[in-house]
């Protein structure tokens, strides 16, 4: 069996800047991996049938540390009627304990004139399809078609969110100049959400920028320009009810206010450069992918001394310090199992059980129908899932065993793989592949398939190396048993949880087509110290 640090999610997300309409915020959350995209050749056809008209197209190259990662294509087009569409083409390749993985993402935003946002595209790339997800706007609603929904769902949307192609055009329709700060919204297509943006206008610096060797485009060369810098903050957002910061971005544009440059701190991986260049430049392939950071590695806390035994510990307390963090007990979940005890800022203590025995110290709560129902993610119909489902648990009538059962059964039965990007549990039924977000999801799936309600966890969990210990980032899955909530890790196949599992949030996955239940970790990735304090 691998060992768990192997299993950690990648959360990603994006926003949306001046230049582009969505990027990278990490899973991961690459997922840090990564949310929504459009398929190319989806997009032309659509764009021809509408009779559209190329405006503009550029290419960034993009690198990770120091490393050539990929690259992003920005295009604009109009189409009769004036109405525009910005279309974004991600290329990434990212590293997770030593395998490198290639992320892509494609999305559109079709606004007016006064860059109004009329509809949006997403295609979920994963190992085994894609899935489209499509919206339209009208007034201050918002109506999704998701993959395999049979109806539009209605949110509620900010009629005030600028398009990309608006965005793009603040800085020179405002004319910036140092000093100045700009605010406006942004819609958050993988997140379903708006976001508040404030771009604020540094001075003019000295910086590096591609210029492309005439005779032959797919080389270039740095040279130094002075630029003026914007640095673009997106305000806190909030995700199951907790605050999170995305990241943010400084660009640096020319006279014209056109970007050139930027960087974004990504948690886990160091910095991400994108530099202005040519398509041959771009997307050439990296010459040493070795050299990418690896997020797997980067992401895990070392810790200072080792548990004996973690499977025969009844109680930790862990001392949790997050950096810049005023209440950093409300990133943790709080429960039967985990509690939070002494605070100060950026300091929480935790004490944290042993899960493998039912807890008798809290009231059954009532089941949701939320818990028991398939949905996109965790298709429980799907007819794979089930009939896994019906062979794990065979004649058992016990939801307890049932769920253990499972548990057991998808512990032996998948292949353990870092080089899995996320999927569907149908998806991942049929492979029967993944690190601990495919063992989880099935799981939950299939726990669900034969009527245990069930959900997934999201948090850290401790490992014994052999140069040290560490906590590193991890997925589980729980259900619920005489109205009380229950973990298991099919990773692990225990039975139950250990001390070790540090539980961030939870989630059921209804009405979710985006990887946005995975951002919590964003809130610790990066910022986070432990150190044991006691051992029952």
């Amino acid at each position: 069996m691998a060992t768990p640090h192997k299993t950690c999610p990648r959360p990603t997300s994006q926003w949306s800047g001046f230049y582009q309409p969505s990027r990278l915020a990490l899973f991961g959350i690459t997922a840090l991996v990564l949310l929504a995209h459009f398929g190319p050749q989806k997009l032309t056809l659509a764009q021809d049938a509408i009779k559209s008209k190329k405006i503009s197209e550029h290419y960034d190259a993009a690198y990770l540390s120091g490393a050539h990662s990929g690259w992003f294509k920005t295009r604009l087009d109009k189409q009769s009627g004036d109405a525009y569409i910005t279309s974004l083409n991600m290329n990434l390749q990212i590293k997770r304990y030593g395998s490198v993985v290639t992320t892509r993402m494609d999305t559109t935003t079709t606004e007016d004139a006064q860059g109004k946002i009329l509809a949006m595209t997403l295609t979920q790339h994963l190992d085994m399809g894609e899935a489209l997800t499509t919206a339209r706007v009208e007034g201050n609603k918002m109506f999704v078609k998701a993959p395999g929904a049979e109806k539009e769902r209605e949110i509620s949307f900010d009629p005030e969110a600028l398009g990309p192609r608006k965005q793009e055009a603040l800085l020179r329709e405002k004319k910036a100049k140092p000093g100045d700060s700009i605010k406006y919204k942004s819609f958050e297509a993988s997140l379903l959400m708006t976001t508040v943006i404030e771009a604020k206008v540094g001075q003019m610096e000295e910086i590096d920028v591609f210029v492309a060797d005439k005779a032959d485009p797919s080389k270039v060369e740095r040279k130094t320009r002075k630029l003026l810098r914007v640095d673009v903050i997106p305000e806190p957002i909030k995700i199951l009810g907790q605050p999170l910061k995305l990241p943010s971005q400084a660009i640096w544009v020319d006279e014209n206010y056109e970007t050139l440059r930027s960087k974004t701190e990504m948690p886990g991986m160091g910095a991400l450069h994108l530099f202005r260049s040519t398509k041959e430049a771009s997307t050439k392939p990296g010459l040493t992918p070795e050299l990418l950071p690896d997020l797997g590695t980067g992401s895990t806390i070392v810790l200072a001394k080792r548990i004996p035994d973690i499977t025969t510990a009844n109680r930790i307390k862990w001392k949790m310090t997050i950096a810049d963090e005023e209440n950093p007990a409300s990133a943790f979940s709080q429960d039967d199992r985990q509690s939070a005890g002494p605070a100060d800022r950026g300091t929480v203590v935790l004490t944290v059980k042993s899960g493998r025995e039912e807890s008798r110290d809290t009231k059954p709560v009532p089941e949701s129908g939320e818990f028991k129902e398939a949905c996109y993610y965790l298709d429980s119909d799907d007819a794979t899932v089930r009939g896994l489902a019906i062979l794990a648990v065979g004649r058992e009538t016990d939801p307890w065993q049932k769920a253990v059962k499972i548990e057991q059964f998808v512990n032996k039965k998948m292949k353990v793989s870092s080089e899995v990007g996320f999927a569907t549990a149908s998806q991942v039924a049929k492979s029967l592949t993944g690190d601990c977000r495919q063992h989880a999801m099935l799981a939950a799936a299939m726990c669900r398939a034969v009527e245990v309600p069930s959900r997934t966890a999201l948090g850290l969990v401790y490992v014994d190396q052999s140069a040290n210990a560490i906590l590193g980032f991890h997925m589980w899955m729980e259900v619920m048993i005489d109205g009380k909530w229950r973990g298991l890790d099919p990773i692990f196949g225990l039975k139950g949880l250990t001390p070790g599992h540090i539980k961030i949030c939870d989630h059921s996955w209804k009405n979710t087509q985006t990887l946005a239940p995975l951002l919590p970790v964003l809130r610790v990735m990066g910022k986070l110290q432990a150190v044991i304090l006691e051992v029952e």
